[in-house]
């Protein structure tokens, strides 16, 4: 990886890897986390058709309980992940 442009790639080949291995999933994606609690992502979802849609942009990880448990993981160097119930899941 030279640029974080190449993190679009990599979202997009994460992306494909889990549609080929049937895991299934919402998004997935890179999230580029700064000390000013600015991030970046990369990330790759699925529209109503189920075809693929590429996420990315500016993301302030604060004032919401998610972002804030995002980044104080990050800090932390620990793993952070949500899991969704089922029921939740179309």
């Amino acid at each position: 990886m030279h640029s974080s442009a190449d993190l679009v790639d990599t979202a997009n080949q994460l992306f494909k890897e889990f549609q080929r291995l049937e895991i299934s999933f919402i998004r997935c994606g890179v999230l580029r986390i700064h000390e000013d609690k600015n991030s970046e992502v990369y990330s790759y979802g699925k529209n109503s058709d189920n075809e693929p849609v590429a996420i990315y942009g500016d993301l302030k990880l604060e004032g919401h309980e998610t972002f804030d448990a995002v980044f104080n993981s990050w800090q932390l160097q620990k793993e952070y992940y949500i899991e969704i119930p089922k029921i939740m899941i179309a």
